[in-house]
């Protein structure tokens, strides 16, 4: 099915308001989205008869699936009010690129929203009644009228009810963010007795390792080392001390009193040519400003995982 789709990017307000002045026979009608913590809610904005509605939907819907529910909906409105016309043009603008990006797709699988379909086959129903539709992605927060409007409109207090099916990748989501929450809450409680080293790394629990998505460029002992530092596990002196392996925590390499490390990485004085090093390094990808002060804060960047392993390489060998 020949979906007309204008996928336009531009540069400048004027850019877009010349645009517009080239559809100048088109109806114009706007949708727009909004989620909070509170609501959610749609509503599309006919900018030529001054008409717009704004619909209040069920909370588990994404704000995609409500963006295109608004154009649905512009859609059914297109349908009722202006079957009896000869002939009628309409653009419909919306201001999310991804929502124009799924109606561009034009393979059939599972993965698109089941509201795609459905506008697909509302557009072809309306192109038999001569009511032409083109789609057109427009600047958001650029001082648009028309699209400052339906926002403001989908943001208002008043609605309509709309009961619409949720789809099942929008309770997925929710099912996931909520499992996500409760692991928060329920690892906040457990690492008040336990895990309080990388708690200070990874603040958050994540569904994904560090190195999930660069295991093709990664070496298992880079992998091994930084795993080791992250739950602070590692062969140094004052954690096997700790574990009762050894009697002395003293560092072999200077005779400071405690080597764990916080001192192997910024302090002992046997490694000042590799810390120098490595320093450099972290400015290069950091930064001057974003200089990690402590252990923590080193480890805190994925980025300088290849230098912190190069340091442990140079100067203890593993860790």
């Amino acid at each position: 099915m020949n979906i007309p789709i204008h996928v336009n990017k531009y540069n400048s307000k004027d850019e877009f308001l010349e645009f517009l002045n080239t559809k100048n026979n088109f109806i114009k009608i706007y949708t727009d989205a909004s989620k909070t913590s509170e609501r959610t809610a749609f509503a599309f904005f006919n900018q030529i008869y001054n008409y717009g509605v704004v619909y209040r939907c069920n909370d588990y819907l994404s704000v995609f699936s409500a963006e295109m529910l608004a154009i649905l909906h512009a859609l059914q409105y297109v349908l009722k009010n202006f079957s009896n016309y000869t002939q009628s043009y309409f653009l419909i603008l919306c201001d999310s690129m991804s929502v124009v990006n799924a109606l561009c797709n034009k393979n059939i699988n599972l993965s698109p929203h089941y509201t795609i379909y459905k506008i697909r086959s509302l557009v072809y129903e309306l192109s038999i009644k001569n009511l032409f539709i083109e789609f057109c992605w427009v600047p958001s927060h650029s001082g648009i009228l028309g699209n400052e409007l339906v926002d403001k409109l989908a943001k208002s207090s008043y609605s309509v009810i709309c009961n619409c099916p949720v789809s099942y990748t929008d309770l997925n989501d929710y099912i996931k963010d909520l499992m996500i929450k409760r692991w928060e809450l329920s690892l906040a409680h457990t690492r008040q007795v336990k895990g309080k080293w990388l708690a200070e790394i990874t603040p958050k629990p994540s569904t994904s390792s560090w190195f999930e998505k660069s295991t093709k460029f990664l070496d298992r002992q880079l992998i091994t080392a930084i795993c080791r530092l992250r739950i602070g596990h590692c062969k140094i002196p004052s954690h096997l001390y700790r574990l009762k392996l050894t009697d002395n925590e003293s560092c072999i390499y200077c005779n400071y009193e405690i080597c764990d490390l916080q001192h192997l990485f910024f302090d002992c004085k046997q490694f000042s040519v590799q810390r120098l090093l490595l320093i450099c390094q972290c400015q290069d990808l950091l930064g001057k400003c974003d200089l990690p002060k402590n252990i923590f804060d080193l480890l805190k960047f994925p980025l300088l995982y290849n230098s912190i392993f190069q340091f442990i390489q140079s100067t203890v060998g593993s860790i």
